[in-house]
């Protein structure tokens, strides 16, 4: 849950057919509310413990009912790669299963960032973030 200034949550939404604006600038912000009706929610999360990199992700439909979810273990890796990679792997999901309506939803300041074209990506996740930014298309 969103405590303060020290979480960010963003929302993409990915529409069959349509182009991306320019490096993701016109996201609007969602803070743990229900998707709007026909559209897919993924929560995405990473995690660092002892150097052991994890995270996981979970679809939703509007009504709240999970419809896919997933979770790995990267090894020693980084937190912000960890997050990345939940977001790439919910996405990969997502669009393998066919849905093309999309809200996507993390608490990474520097992965929301990044998607939204505020800051530059770093150079860790560029290759993961370009993969989310092309397979819904």
């Amino acid at each position: 849950m969103p405590n303060g200034d020290s979480e960010l949550t963003c929302q993409m939404t990915f529409l069959k057919g349509g182009p991306l604006p320019p490096l993701l600038k016109q996201i609007p912000v969602c803070l743990l509310e229900p998707t709007t009706p026909g559209f897919i929610k993924i929560n995405f999360d990473g995690s660092l413990t002892h150097s052991i990199a994890a995270s996981g992700y979970i679809l939703r439909d509007w009504t709240g009912k999970v419809l896919k979810l997933g979770a790995a273990n990267y090894g020693q890796s980084f937190v912000l790669v960890a997050e990345a990679r939940a977001l790439r792997d919910g996405v990969r999901v997502a669009s393998q299963a066919g849905f093309t309506s999309l809200c996507i939803e993390g608490d990474n300041h520097t992965v929301i960032q990044a998607l939204q074209g505020t800051i530059s990506v770093p150079w860790k996740i560029s290759t993961i973030l370009e993969d989310v930014r092309t397979w819904p298309q």
